[in-house]
């Protein structure tokens, strides 16, 4: 696997010239092929998709977010977080008329975890049309926990007052403990 060659980005105006593989940093998808060599994944989750994000100010916060996270974690795992993990954000967004990162505090943000909780629903696969589960909501309400965290170090266009000193993503999905339908079976006593 290469490794990212990641430019810094502190006080750019013009993304057009920062490369990420061979993508622009301006470009809906960000191909990331030539980082992900692990031939169990298709090509699809080896390309950052941005295109279903339609407000620009909150595209570019998500790909500040990815190229930062490029540098620390796996690049099948940044595309997983933008691609499918964001991706609840994004349609609550949508909903209740968010332009911005920037414009969610605290209410919003647990809006948001109550969302997830009680109205969102799978959209595609096996388990369309079901509730999420908590390990699944604490992912979709991390990322957006982390972006808002590391924007506030990088001034980004994101909230500067902490808005998670009474509610995180862990304290709100660890609160009810989920029981498993699967129940491990005791071994027969004719076994031993």
């Amino acid at each position: 696997m290469s490794k990212f060659q990641l430019q810094k980005i502190a006080n750019i105006l013009n993304y057009n010239n920062l490369l990420i593989g061979n993508s622009r940093f301006t470009d809906d998808v960000w191909n990331l092929t030539e980082f992900i060599v692990l031939k169990t994944i298709t090509d699809y989750f080896k390309k950052i998709h941005f295109s279903y994000i339609k407000n620009e100010d909150i595209k570019l916060t998500a790909k500040l977010y990815a190229y930062n996270k490029l540098g620390t974690i796996k690049p099948q795992t940044v595309v997983k977080r933008i691609i499918s993990d964001l991706r609840p954000f994004i349609k609550y967004a949508e909903l209740n008329n968010i332009n911005s990162f920037k414009e969610i505090n605290k209410e919003i943000f647990i809006s948001f975890l109550y969302w997830l909780k009680n109205d969102y629903v799978i959209e595609y696969g096996k388990k369309k049309g079901q509730h999420i589960r908590n390990r699944t909501g604490y992912k979709f309400s991390f990322v957006v926990e982390e972006i808002i965290k590391l924007g506030q170090k990088n001034d980004w266009n994101v909230p500067q007052e902490n808005i998670f000193v009474h509610i995180a993503s862990f304290n709100f999905w660890s609160a009810e403990k989920e029981t498993s339908t699967a129940k491990t079976m005791p071994i027969p006593e004719d076994i031993f």
